[in-house]
């Protein structure tokens, strides 16, 4: 949305500014903005401003939905799979648990 409303073309800036300022639902340009701005309870400028990002935006609002234990679960499990996989590596007799802790964590 941002590239179109700030693109160099004028033609593209005009027609995307027009479907999200004005034209809304008529538009479906307008009609992304409105349901981003309704889904994720920001304004137009937050979305159309040249540091919008979509991604960490579903990021934030998707964190805000997980608990910090089961945060720390994904945490957990990502390193040892990491450590399985050979792309972390870990000192002393712990790489043969690896395995028992990944089972456990996805059967908890």
């Amino acid at each position: 949305m941002q590239k179109c409303v700030t693109h160099d073309s004028a033609l593209i800036r005009f027609v995307a500014g027009y479907g999200v300022q004005y034209g809304r639902n008529d538009s479906c340009l307008g009609q992304n903005v409105l349901f981003c701005m309704r889904r994720f309870h920001i304004s137009t400028d937050g979305i159309v401003c040249d540091n919008f990002s979509a991604d960490r935006l579903v990021n934030l609002k998707y964190m805000e939905s997980v608990s910090d234990e089961l945060e720390q679960s994904v945490d957990m499990l990502r390193e040892c799979v990491r450590i399985r996989e050979g792309q972390l590596t870990l000192l002393g007799d712990f790489c043969d648990a690896v395995n028992d802790i990944i089972c456990f964590l996805c059967t908890d």
